[in-house]
């Protein structure tokens, strides 16, 4: 897979992330169960049938055209920025850009009206990108930090434009800025490219956590024993003995975590079940076990286990693709990416990543 880091810019067709401030011990298989709420939504979902709307974060703005405006505009421009266009906005706003959009194309009449009162500032710039974007596109995708949702024309299976299919390509890219925390920081999308599957139970759970996870272990032999029986199974040596009971963990015959000679993550089961949640509408309970020997899952802690040392995210580089109904499909020189959309929401899912070319 191709490997870069290139931040991207939003526009109407993009496929942009925005994260929340924003993400046993034994060598066999763990079969790993994620809460009940999230297996039933996620059965639901994929069901086609109706799902909850609790279970979706949705942003809310009161009825009034003119408020809305003032509030997605007010919130857009509120944050200090380093660079004063538009783009760099939308760039570091876009779930409120999306709710920009929407409300440029459900009201026009009133936006026309209101655009008045902005025109020549920053916030006339921003309803004027959002018109071009309505004018020039009759795709919308969109990935927020609870899923994607995509807004179509309705029409029948056809191409993608080269326009529409290069704004999806920046929004496979690796890194993106987090106006929440201010920092650059991993697309959560990249960690279900990492490997090919056919459907979204045989992806290799491995490969998705492999680059997850900010918890290093660390030497605490010392704290550990201060804090007694009860508790002390818990530091980070006592994790470190556990992993060494796994046959294929390639550093057993190391007595301390300072001889490793790469950092070792833990990775926690709520963040790798919500993503998979949130972007393939599964949960780890489902999965089909690929690539679980090699997760290092320890059941007691809840948490998987990782060690790289490099930094190998995957992107999608498209270059081609159709939108037919209910389903999405976008083609690069090394893999198809497949997404479909739930029944009766606007939320949709990863299905499939397969590494093989299009047939023409």
């Amino acid at each position: 897979m191709r490997k870069t880091s290139i931040l991207f810019v939003l526009t109407f067709l993009s496929l942009s992330v925005l994260l929340t401030s924003c993400a046993t011990g034994s060598g066999n298989a763990v079969k790993v169960k994620s809460s009940q709420k999230k297996k039933a939504h996620s059965e639901t979902n994929l069901n086609n049938e109706e799902t909850e709307k609790g279970d979706v974060e949705i942003v809310e703005y009161p009825k009034a055209p003119d408020v809305q405006l003032s509030n997605i505009l007010s919130s857009m421009t509120s944050s200090p920025q380093s660079a004063s266009s538009a783009d760099a906005y939308i760039h570091e706003h876009p779930e409120e850009y999306y709710e920009l959009l929407k409300l440029v194309k459900e009201s026009p009449m009133e936006i026309e009206e209101e655009y008045k009162r902005y025109e020549g500032s920053l916030e006339g710039k921003l309803i004027e990108k959002a018109r071009e974007e309505i004018k020039e596109n009759d795709l919308f995708l969109y990935v927020i930090a609870h899923g994607i949702i995509v807004k179509t024309d309705g029409s029948e299976k056809r191409e993608l434009s080269e326009k529409e299919v290069k704004d999806v390509t920046r929004a496979f890219t690796v890194m993106k800025y987090c106006p929440h925390r201010n920092e650059t920081i991993v697309n959560p999308i990249s960690h279900l490219l990492m490997s090919s599957y056919d459907k979204p139970e045989n992806i290799d759970i491995s490969a998705t956590i492999r680059y997850m996870g900010n918890t290093v272990l660390k030497d605490d032999k010392e704290d550990a024993e201060k804090l007694g029986e009860k508790y002390k199974d818990f530091a980070d040596s006592a994790k470190f003995e556990e992993l060494k009971k796994f046959e294929n963990f390639p550093f057993k015959d190391a007595e301390k975590l300072s001889d490793v000679p790469v950092p070792i993550k833990e990775v926690f089961f709520e963040d790798v079940d919500d993503l998979l949640f949130n972007y393939m509408g599964t949960s780890l309970d489902e999965l089909s076990g690929v690539g679980m020997e090699e997760a290092f899952y320890i059941e007691k802690y809840g948490s998987f286990f990782n060690y790289t040392s490099d930094f190998g995210m995957a992107d999608f580089i498209a270059n081609s693709g159709t939108i037919d109904g209910d389903t999405l499909t976008l083609y690069s020189d090394y893999a198809t990416l497949v997404l479909k959309k739930a029944r009766d929401m606007d939320r949709w899912y990863i299905i499939s990543h397969m590494s093989n070319s299009r047939e023409e």
